[in-house]
């Protein structure tokens, strides 16, 4: 186990615009104050860096200190804010902070993502490097792609050490805007973690799979929180995904937009801070089994599966049975 003291991106993907907005306020006044207000306890140095697209900027990417904290940077890139574009948003980001060969390990959230900072610090010396840690593991499912049924590390939290940055980064290229292609198409999803997926592939070879590991992970998308409720995390669980979702939802990648569902996220993150604030626990015996989800119960993911079926028996009766089911919710 490596214990010197490491330096650590922390890299926010956002956007200049609610609900980020909000958001990114809430994790200022949580998990960046508590890790500022306790950087001499910590075994490790941390550096914020909040990025979203800014079409005006003269340059591809434009950087300027936080007024609040010396170690948060804003950092602007230079494209459209688009879930479209949110590769092309973080390549760049990430190539702009890899180039100043300062940082050992870095972490990438998004605005829904609360991290138990204490846990955190502990975890960094256990993990391995070229591997991938995240919450949750996803499968590309395009039959038209190469990479149908390979798995990525979905976006809301990947940690990964400065190696796998160099690494993706020197296959990012193949892929940036390739939704463009006229000719040729990579037939992935075109949005960042679907794509550091394939960067992650085209590095690692066919054993890629191997170093991915998904970490325990909790997932809180209730939309009402009492004022005296209180929120806990689990003992070894770094991340919590905070995503408000409405009451007729079920899928925590429904939306972009915001609403009022949205604030509550705000009050999520808050309280979980307040359980980080009260704990005393130890993780002097942290071990890295410790963080990781038990593999016969974790968390599934799609697989990919086609066969050719009759039109009339199948195709048939189960459109019948789908044009119904859109026909009664859009008259809801």
């Amino acid at each position: 186990m490596d214990n010197r003291r490491k330096n650590v991106a922390i890299m926010v993907m956002a956007a200049n615009m609610e609900p980020s907005t909000r958001n990114l306020e809430a994790i200022k006044g949580t998990m960046i104050k508590y890790q500022n207000d306790h950087k001499d306890e910590m075994k490790h140095n941390y550096d914020w860096y909040f990025y979203w697209c800014d079409e005006s900027i003269k340059n591809e990417v434009e950087v300027e200190t936080s007024k609040e904290y010396d170690n948060l940077y804003l950092m602007k890139v230079k494209d459209v804010e688009s879930v479209y574009r949110t590769f092309e948003k973080t390549v760049k980001a990430f190539d702009y902070v890899s180039r100043m060969e300062k940082y050992d390990w870095y972490v990438r959230i998004n605005i829904s993502m609360f991290l138990n900072m204490r846990l955190l610090d502990s975890a960094i010396n256990l993990f391995k490097t070229d591997r991938i840690y995240g919450n949750a593991i996803n499968s590309i499912v395009n039959m038209n792609t190469r990479f149908c049924n390979d798995l990525y590390v979905r976006g809301d939290l990947l940690i990964f050490d400065k190696t796998v940055m160099e690494g993706m980064l020197k296959h990012a290229l193949k892929y940036m805007y390739s939704d463009m292609n006229m000719k040729a198409r990579d037939g992935v999803d075109h949005v960042d973690d679907c794509l550091l997926g394939c960067c992650f592939i085209d590095y690692m070879g066919d054993e890629y799979y191997k170093n991915i590991y998904m970490m325990d992970y909790m997932y809180m998308p209730q939309n009402e929180i009492g004022e005296d409720e209180k929120l806990e995390m689990r003992p070894y669980c770094i991340g919590a995904r905070v995503k408000t979702l409405p009451p007729d939802v079920t899928y925590s990648g429904y939306s972009w937009d915001d609403n009022d569902y949205r604030k509550v996220d705000v009050v999520k993150m808050k309280k979980l801070q307040e359980w980080v604030d009260g704990q005393t626990k130890d993780y002097i015996a942290l071990q890295l089994r410790d963080l990781f989800t038990d593999k016969k119960n974790s968390r599934p993911t799609l697989f990919a599966n086609f066969s050719s079926q009759n039109i009339y028996d199948v195709f048939w009766k189960y459109l019948e049975q789908k044009y119904a089911v859109i026909r009664q919710q859009t008259k809801a």
